[in-house]
């Protein structure tokens, strides 16, 4: 992509009038604004007080400092990039700019459009070059204030980059094995879960026990994720949170986070989904969506046929079906915004539309209801668009076209009338699975002070 600076300020450094005057007036033709200055030292005294994109240096300068010691004296205290012009195109020319951070070398008598080329070429990569250090800036900012550790991690396990040492002044940093961050109990899950999400190519989270301050330890929450080259990782990119070491249950009693994620397991898997399954086939049969009950681990609870462009389509290629697989990983985590309307809208990288509404138990998340599969009346569908992917996957055009144009055509404001509904729904297996976790947090605690709870026969 091409960045244009037009109206550039140019700092033009020749003592040569006569060549300084021809010069000048040709790069002011292209829109720039010109200064010029006759030897090195006014050169370097002109960029400390006035700003510039660009200086065009002159090597041979007469009396004084040359071009190239100019040159380094600019760079080093932070001016703008240098360009140089010589009479001469000789080894012994040329090497009187090594080291000073040139862009560029022109020689003199060059045709016009060359030295604008040049210019331009020198201005583009000055551009390019300033956004990278300005986002790398930003970036080490962001990270050195974070609350959250931020890790890269390479394939053998080992951190690559942190943005601060893990544990503290005396911590973990690159070339350590990360799971050595981890109390030695929680290693080997630590690596197996850096392993899935390298072989899987797939986000996960881990809980992760590590020491802390006076013989205690704090627990972690761990998301890693590929990164690198698309469909090839490269290394992981891992965030990670410290959680409450102490959460509050229900009825105020202080739990451990690992003891409350493990209630809540058992809570849900404790819950009977059937009556689900047939509420949601009757709103499938109403509206057409294909509507499921997911856990955090991707198991499906509950859930409706896919539409056809799904099932025979986007999820029977292994290039679609991970679309969609991280489209819905990706919603499985994300939140509502505050005040909003409760849940996640998106488009799956191949083309529907889906809805996620988070299913939460005193904070945290343990599934998530999708509906999905649909467009809005208003959506665009382009047939070739639609034709080019049948012919990237091999699939029949025709038959494709016609799942796609079978798929549920919604209207925007019908569509929020359904949403309400499955708010509904979303708050009735939250009550469910809250019941069933304070059962869970009672149980716990009858057996850990030794006595058995009574289990209710069944009606």
């Amino acid at each position: 992509m091409r960045i244009e600076q037009p109206n550039a300020r140019i700092l033009l450094v020749e003592d040569q009038a006569v060549i300084a005057l021809s010069e000048s007036r040709l790069i002011s033709s292209a829109g720039h604004s010109v200064t010029i200055a006759t030897n090195g030292e006014d050169a370097v005294t002109t960029v400390r007080e006035k700003e510039f994109d660009l200086v065009l240096m002159d090597i041979d300068l007469g009396p004084g400092i040359d071009g190239g010691e100019a040159a380094r004296r600019i760079r080093e205290g932070g001016g703008p990039p240098v360009v140089f012009l010589s009479s001469h195109s000789e080894e012994t020319a040329v090497s009187k700019t090594r080291g000073s951070g040139a862009y560029g070398f022109i020689l003199k008598g060059s045709a016009d459009r060359v030295l604008l080329a040049s210019v331009r070429m020198a201005l583009e990569l000055s551009s390019v070059l300033r956004s990278l250090a300005e986002s790398e800036s930003r970036w080490a900012s962001l990270s050195r204030n974070a609350a959250d550790y931020i890790v890269s991690i390479g394939p053998d396990g080992r951190i690559l980059f942190c943005n601060r040492l893990l544990g503290g002044e005396d911590g973990l940093g690159p070339g350590a094995r990360f799971s050595s961050f981890a109390l030695s109990e929680c290693r080997e899950a630590v690596d197996r879960a850096v392993g899935r999400a390298f072989a899987e190519r797939i986000f996960t989270r881990q809980l992760l026990r590590s020491a802390g301050p006076g013989g205690g330890a704090i627990i972690y929450e761990a998301l890693f994720g590929p990164a690198g080259t698309p469909g090839k990782p490269e290394y992981l990119t891992a965030v990670l949170r410290e959680v409450v070491r102490e959460g509050v249950s229900s009825d105020g009693v202080a739990l451990r986070r690992e003891e409350r994620a493990s209630d809540l397991a058992a809570a849900v898997s404790a819950l009977d989904f059937e009556p689900f399954r047939g509420l949601l086939g009757g709103l499938h049969a109403v509206t057409g969506l294909q509507i499921s009950i997911v856990r955090a681990e991707d198991r499906f609870l509950a859930a409706t046929p896919f539409a056809r462009a799904c099932a025979a389509f986007h999820r029977s290629s292994p290039a679609t079906l991970a679309l969609c697989d991280a489209a819905g990983r990706a919603a499985q985590v994300a939140e509502p915004e505050t005040g909003g309307p409760g849940y996640v809208e998106y488009r799956c990288p191949n083309g529907l539309r889906d809805i996620a509404v988070p299913l939460t138990v005193e904070g945290m998340r343990w599934g998530t209801i999708f509906a999905g599969q649909f467009l809005y009346e208003d959506d665009d569908a382009p047939e070739d668009g639609l034709r080019r992917r049948a012919a990237e996957n091999g699939w029949d055009a025709e038959d494709y076209l016609a799942a796609v144009d079978a798929i549920p055509r919604i209207s925007r404001s019908r569509m929020t009338e359904i949403l309400a509904f499955f708010k509904s729904v979303a708050d009735v297996a939250a009550d469910l699975a809250s019941s069933s976790y304070r059962a869970q947090v009672s149980a716990r605690r009858l057996r850990e002070a030794g006595i058995e709870p009574e289990v209710k026969p069944e009606r």
